[in-house]
């Protein structure tokens, strides 16, 4: 074996990776999850970023941090499997939709409010 490029080009590789592989399913898999978690994470958290920045009170205030401290804190997984166990949404393409979605919900929502509240 050497460093050297292939002399020759086997392009039977590529069509025998992409049918036995499953490629097709993991990238329709992949634009399933990115596009259904980026709008419903988008969604509600300009939802929650508009309520909790025109609506001050203190439990508005105290819920805003509760969602910020979702950029900072990690997940409790073992707790999140026994949730998603008990719905039936373990190995589901709902279930990880819903799951990358309220990952993604604490940063933008930080943003929204600061633009929303007009600071």
């Amino acid at each position: 074996m050497s460093a050297a490029l292939p002399t020759v080009l086997h392009l039977e590789n590529f069509t025998t990776v992409i049918t036995t592989g499953k490629l097709a399913t993991g990238f329709y898999n992949s634009v399933v999850y990115a596009t259904g978690s980026t709008i419903i994470g988008t969604l509600f958290a300009a939802m929650a970023a508009f309520v909790l920045s025109r609506n001050r009170s203190r439990f508005n205030r105290f819920l805003y941090f509760f969602i910020i401290l979702g950029i900072a804190l990690p997940a409790n997984y073992f707790t999140l499997t026994k949730v998603m166990q008990i719905t039936d949404l373990i190995n589901t393409r709902i279930g990880m939709v819903i799951l990358y979605a309220a990952g993604q919900i604490p940063p933008p929502a930080g943003c929204l409010h600061a633009w929303c509240s007009g600071h």
